[in-house]
C-alpha cells in the first residue's frame, strides 16, 4: 500500500492496494481521525446528494406497519410491569407484543425498575397442554429430518454419569408438586393412554423395562445356553427383552423358523398356575411352549422333549 506522510493521527493508505510494504509503519488511529473529522455537514459522504426513488421506496417498505418510536417514552409504571411479568406470568416477548415495543426495551426496564427476573425453572412451570406455545402443533417431515441429521453422532452430556443425590431429591420434589394438581394428572393420564395404545411404543417400553430391571441371563438360562452350544441346538437366547410374543418375553426361541419357544424357571418364583397360563398365552399367538423347571433339568429329558417337536 502507498501511505501519506505522518501526521497527528498516524499514516493513512492512499490509492492502490498494491504498493510498498507496511513494515515499520504506525497503524492509523481511526477513532482519533473520526473525532477530528466528524461525518457531519460537508464531511458526510452524502452531503448535497439527494436519495433516489428506488432507495426511498426501499426505506418506506421497511418502515411500513412499524410504530414511530422517535422521541417516545416508556409509559409503563413499575407496578404495571411487575403485574404483567410476575402475576400474569407473561414473558418479556409477550409483553413487548402486547405493547407493540421491542423485547430489548422490556428487558432493559425490568433491570432499571429492579424487578427480579424469573429463572428457567420458573418459566417452564405450567407450560403444559394449552399453555404450551407448541400445543396442537406438529413438526413437519423436513424439520424432523433436519433434527435427526443435526443430532447424528452427538454424544449426550450425561452419558456414563450418575445423577447426584441432591439433584435427584430436587427433581423428585418438583415432580411431586406438579402432580399434586388434579388437572395435570388428567392431562398426563390421557397422554400416557394415547401412547400406550400404540403397539410399537408399547413394545419398545416393555423391552427397555426388562433390560433395566432384569440381570440376565440367570443361572438356569446359562446352563441351557451351555446345552445349546454343546449339542448345537437350533435355539437362541432372547430372555433379556430382545423378543416379545404378545407383549410377553420368552427365554429361548427356535432359529429354524419354527414357532417354538422355551421357558426355564424355578418353582419357588413361579407357582402353579404360572406354567398353564404361560402355555395358554403362547398358543393364542400360534407358538408351542416348552417349560423346564430346575428339578426337570436333565440333559436326556431336555433332548427328548426337543427332538419330539
Amino acid at each position: 500500500m502507498v501511505f501519506q506522510k505522518g501526521n497527528k493521527y498516524g499514516k493513512f493508505p492512499i490509492g492502490n492496494k498494491y504498493g510498498k510494504s507496511n513494515k515499520g509503519r504506525k497503524r492509523p488511529d481511526l477513532a482519533l481521525y473520526n473525532k477530528l473529522h466528524p461525518k457531519k455537514g460537508k464531511n458526510h459522504p452524502l452531503y448535497g446528494k439527494p436519495r433516489t426513488k428506488v432507495v426511498k421506496d426501499k426505506i418506506s417498505k421497511k418502515k411500513t406497519g412499524k410504530p414511530n418510536l422517535l422521541g417516545r417514552k416508556f409509559l409503563l409504571s413499575k407496578e404495571k410491569l411487575y403485574n404483567l411479568y410476575h402475576k400474569e406470568k407473561l414473558s418479556s416477548i409477550k409483553i413487548a407484543k402486547k405493547l407493540n415495543i421491542c423485547n430489548s426495551t422490556i428487558c432493559r426496564w425490568l433491570i432499571k425498575y429492579n424487578i427480579p427476573i424469573r429463572s428457567m425453572s420458573e418459566n417452564s412451570k405450567g407450560r403444559f397442554g394449552p399453555l404450551n406455545n407448541f400445543y396442537g402443533k406438529k413438526h413437519t417431515t423436513e424439520t424432523l429430518k433436519k433434527i435427526k441429521l443435526f443430532q447424528k453422532g452427538m454424544i449426550p452430556h450425561n452419558k456414563g454419569k450418575k445423577m447426584p443425590i441432591k439433584s435427584r431429591m430436587k427433581s423428585s420434589k418438583s415432580h411431586k408438586e406438579i402432580y399434586k394438581d388434579p388437572k395435570m394428572r388428567i392431562l398426563v393420564g390421557k397422554r400416557s393412554k394415547k401412547l400406550w395404545s400404540n403397539k410399537s411404543y408399547r413394545e419398545k417400553t416393555i423391552k427397555a423395562i426388562l433390560k433395566g430391571l432384569m440381570k440376565r441371563p440367570t443361572s438356569l438360562e446359562k446352563t441351557f445356553i451351555g446345552l445349546i452350544k454343546k449339542y448345537k441346538l437350533p435355539y437362541k437366547y432372547v430372555g433379556d427383552g430382545a423378543f416379545l410374543i404378545g407383549y410377553k418375553n420368552p427365554d429361548f426361541i427356535n432359529t429354524n423358523g419354527e414357532k417354538i419357544c422355551v421357558e426355564v424357571a424355578n418353582r419357588y418364583h413361579h407357582p402353579d398356575p404360572w406354567a398353564e397360563n404361560r402355555i395358554k398365552h403362547f398358543t393364542k399367538w400360534g407358538w408351542e411352549c416348552l417349560i423346564f423347571f430346575e428339578d426337570q433339568f436333565d440333559e436326556e429329558l431336555i433332548l427328548k422333549k426337543i427332538s419330539r417337536l
